[in-house]
């Protein structure tokens, strides 16, 4: 392993680029205006993980790119530029060389915007150096502990609690190698795009250097923050219309993978025009049994069904995704009904998934289409609330045709782009074409800005549309959470719902976030239906707490008592 990394010296030990010292560097404004690369898979991607040789090729090209990409592109997104140095450092830490490695922790740390990965920058590079023996020898175990048990103390508090939560969640993985296999590509593809093959060199990270250490690891983790005050702010900010007899019914969509209406029973619409399970459009309105929602298949088709096949299970991500949303946005509101709207896609679209068809242009125009008709659908039905847990954006598209060996890189960046415009203005031309609608989308879990993403249908600018971050438990932003146009910031780490079939699960994500927030937008109008959009969304919003997450930077928190408090009190 020392004789194959030894290839990276030179890459490595090159002076370190300060962005700003570069003349003449090309403006990357958006993701999808930063370079293409490509590395090539000769036999699987697992055994490229595992064969120190192959390895040590991968890293020495990835090196090079990153370091190309920084002296000739002004990248303008803190997050892009913290990924580039992370994965510098990654590879100086593969090979023992804490030097060079801490040196591109600084870099990180210098363009960090969000405090918990600020302050934990560095932190692991530097117990591994403390705890080092020698070249190829084990690290000395108590050693590490005692380098990490000081650098835990010496973090501010109160404040770096937020650094805990961003360790406990980097150190957590214990299987490396089953996030490599999901990255392999499909039959014929052959190779890996830039962020696959820094997924890549982060999990070699995770079972070289954090994996042999893993429980002592957490195990100080924990005994810090059983020492410092971790009181959860968000349950005295809950409100409940529990018990309440005034209320308003209030129809809200769950446009996800799929609701099991067993959990929540007698929460659900139901249309009174449609006789279930006869296989027939008894109303005539076009969807066969559309009892308690619609539902479109992989292919974009009208289907029964409110829940995926079983024989989807294994090959979609999300299969229980739409019945943890909905447990959230009907917590303690008697008056919300579900009207379920399910999509078959990869929630998302920010993997690839060699096991889904292969995005084309038709199938873009009938995901415009589905689009277009489930909006109408909610309109004709009188929903008055949206959940939109999910999202896409031209970087998934292209994650996708790479992972199906469609076209030269150019070739799937450019029809990743007209796939990707098709969708994106049907959504967007949907919902302004529903301005009696409130539309509320999760940010996405890409810690990136969502313009910079162009994230749909986040980065839309829209009256009627709220955009839904993730806060951890202490009000902060989560190491995950995207950023830039967000409204209002909710619960989105290890928050409580429901998977199909009832058990408990703890559910992380902007997916959480966003149906608290339309969880508050439906008790708003049980207590008040005759809220309009616009009066609805300013509750919402100007309710929420403001808070300061970094120099110049501030967050909104969402606070249903308050807002609940603000639309209840008289009018002057």
């Amino acid at each position: 392993m020392r004789r194959a990394m030894m290839l990276l010296e030179l890459l490595l030990y090159a002076p370190i680029v300060v962005a700003a010292q570069q003349a003449e560097r090309i403006k990357v404004e958006r993701a999808a205006d930063l370079p293409r690369h490509s590395y090539p898979v000769s036999t699987t991607v697992t055994e490229m993980f595992e064969d120190d040789k192959q390895f040590a090729t991968l890293a020495q090209h990835v090196a090079a790119d990153l370091r190309g990409n920084l002296s000739r592109y002004e990248i303008r997104n803190h997050a892009t530029l913290a990924s580039y140095y992370t994965t510098l450092s990654d590879l100086a830490l593969e090979r023992a060389d804490y030097k060079i490695a801490l040196a591109y922790q600084d870099s990180v740390r210098a363009v960090e915007d969000k405090p918990g990965l600020r302050l934990s920058a560095g932190i692991l590079e530097r117990v591994r150096a403390a705890a080092a023996r020698g070249a190829g020898e084990p690290l000395d175990a108590a050693r590490f502990r005692e380098a990490f048990r000081a650098e835990l103390a010496a973090l501010p508090y109160p404040g770096g609690e937020v650094a805990l939560l961003a360790m406990k969640h980097r150190f957590a993985v214990r299987r490396p190698l089953a996030q490599v296999q999901r990255i392999e590509p499909g039959p014929g593809s052959g190779s890996l795009n830039l962020a696959q093959a820094q997924r890549l060199i982060t999990m070699r990270v995770v079972r070289d250097c954090i994996l042999p250490m893993h429980d002592v690891l957490l195990a100080e983790i924990d005994s810090m923050t059983a020492s410092h005050d971790f009181a959860n702010i968000w349950p005295a900010r809950e409100v409940s219309l529990e018990g309440r007899t005034d209320l308003t019914p209030v129809l809200m969509a769950i446009w996800d993978s799929g609701v099991d209406v067993n959990v929540y029973p007698g929460r659900f619409y139901t249309n009174p025009g449609e006789i279930a399970d006869n296989g027939k459009d008894d109303d005539g309105n076009g969807y066969v049994d559309d009892v308690h929602g619609i539902a479109y298949d992989i292919d974009k088709g009208r289907v029964t069904g409110l829940m995926l096949p079983d024989s989807m299970k294994g090959k979609t991500r999300g299969y229980g995704h739409g019945t943890f949303v909905a447990g959230l946005a009907v917590r303690g509101n008697p008056a919300a009904r579900i009207l379920v709207t399910r999509r078959s896609e990869s929630m998302g679209g920010h993997e690839q998934d060699a096991a889904q068809p292969p995005p084309t242009l038709k199938r873009a125009r009938n995901f415009a289409q589905e689009l277009r008709e489930s909006v109408e659908y909610f309109r004709q039905h009188g929903v008055r609330v949206v959940n939109m847990s999910w999202g896409f954006n031209p970087n998934g598209y292209e994650a996708d045709l790479a992972a199906h060996n469609i076209g030269t890189p150019e070739e799937q960046r450019r029809l990743a782009r007209q796939i990707f415009d098709t969708a994106a203005t049907a959504l967007r031309d949907a919902i302004r074409a529903a301005p009696d609608i409130l539309f509320i989308a999760a940010a996405a879990n890409d810690d990136a800005d969502v313009g910079f993403n162009e994230e749909v249908p986040s980065s839309f600018d829209l009256p009627n549309l709220i955009v839904a971050g993730a806060a951890d438990a202490l009000g902060g932003e989560t190491f995950f959470t995207n950023y830039g146009k967000v409204d209002v910031f909710a619960e989105g780490f290890e928050v409580p719902s429901k998977a199909p079939g009832g058990s408990p699960i703890l559910f992380t994500g902007t997916s959480a976030a966003a149906p608290l927030v339309t969880n508050l937008a439906a008790k708003l109008l049980a207590v008040k239906p005759t809220l309009r959009v616009a009066e609805l969304r300013r509750a919402i919003v100007e309710s929420a707490d403001e808070k300061a997450v970094g120099p110049g930077r501030t967050i909104r928190l969402l606070n249903p008592r308050s807002a609940v408090s603000r639309v209840s009190a008289p009018s002057p």
